[in-house]
């Protein structure tokens, strides 16, 4: 009995032993196991935070060869760029024709009219065809045009041809100043448009904040080309509520290729000459439409007065 006990005692050991080892085994696994599922987890981690790190510095890296990539497909030779700044000429010199030669007055007057008081005409040998001040509209038209006329021609003509090709000509002062230049013009030919002071206002806080976004450090093409869009938009929006479907429809035509040389550079480098040829048939567009706003009337028909001959 004792032996037998004995030996069944001895095996129920062994057995008890062996069973121990085995879990012993099977916990160092776990133990294995879930050190190298750490490890691996730890491993995984690192490299996100590396892909992570790789990007960020990466971002700057990018947006800059962007810009600068916009401004090396915009390359210009020296002569087109002359010729850039010879066409922003005709539009200033139309301008200043509509105003003096009494381009803006009435032709002809239908209904009868007193003779205006000497102290409201305009009397000069130098220019005879003017008989009254112009409009206030007809005025911010031409005379914001004219403004901006020497800052784009400043630009082309001299630094955009001094300067290496891409980002120092368009990172440049005169650049950002050709631009802003269109902001300040598109502010005043809103009220033009309109012959509201309030729109003027309205339009004049949007594009001093754009004229703000020339002058970062950073340029930004594509939010610069729709800060310029959305400008013409509110300047020719009033056309529309006025009335004038044809004369809206006509500028946007105009523009619409315009924009289209602009932007796709379909001809190379004079491209953009050829926009500023396009925007030649615009100012004449604009400038007639402000005569007939009716802020405009008492001005025109105070001109028609001052031009009738007076009996000595």
């Amino acid at each position: 009995f004792f032996a037998s006990f004995g030996s069944g005692t001895h095996i129920s050991c062994r057995s008890q032993v062996t069973m121990n080892g085995t879990m012993r085994q099977k916990a160092t696994l776990r133990r294995q196991n879930t050190t190298e599922d750490i490890k691996q987890f730890t491993s995984e981690v690192v490299d996100d935070i590396s892909i992570l790190k790789l990007e960020d510095s990466i971002k700057p890296t990018k947006e800059k060869f962007d810009t600068a990539d916009f401004a090396n497909g915009r390359n210009m030779s020296p002569l087109q760029e002359r010729w850039n700044a010879l066409t922003m000429l005709p539009s200033a010199f139309y301008c200043i024709y509509f105003l003096l030669s009494g381009k803006w007055e009435i032709s002809d007057i239908e209904e009868d009219i007193t003779l205006a008081t000497n102290d409201r005409c305009v009397k000069s040998s130098l220019f005879p065809n003017v008989h009254a001040m112009p409009p206030l509209p007809v005025l911010c038209i031409a005379l914001s045009l004219l403004l901006h006329n020497p800052l784009s021609f400043l630009y082309h003509w001299r630094y955009a041809v001094l300067l290496p090709p891409g980002l120092p000509r368009i990172e440049h002062w005169s650049r950002r100043l050709d631009t802003s230049g269109i902001h300040f013009s598109s502010a005043f030919i809103a009220y033009g448009t309109s012959g509201s002071l309030t729109y003027f206002v309205l339009n004049a806080i949007y594009n001093a904040v754009c004229i703000r976004f020339q002058f970062e450090k950073k340029i930004r093409p594509i939010r610069n080309r729709t800060c310029l869009l959305v400008s013409m938009l509110a300047y020719t929006t009033p056309i529309i509520w006025q009335g004038n479907k044809t004369c809206f429809a006509s500028i946007w035509s105009i523009l619409a290729i315009a924009l289209w040389m602009f932007a796709a550079y379909p001809i190379g480098g004079w491209s953009h000459a050829a926009f500023h040829v396009f925007w030649w048939f615009v100012p004449p567009l604009l400038l007639e439409f402000a005569c007939s706003l009716p802020v405009s009337q008492d001005q025109i028909l105070m001109a028609a007065r001052c031009s009738m001959p007076r009996e000595e």
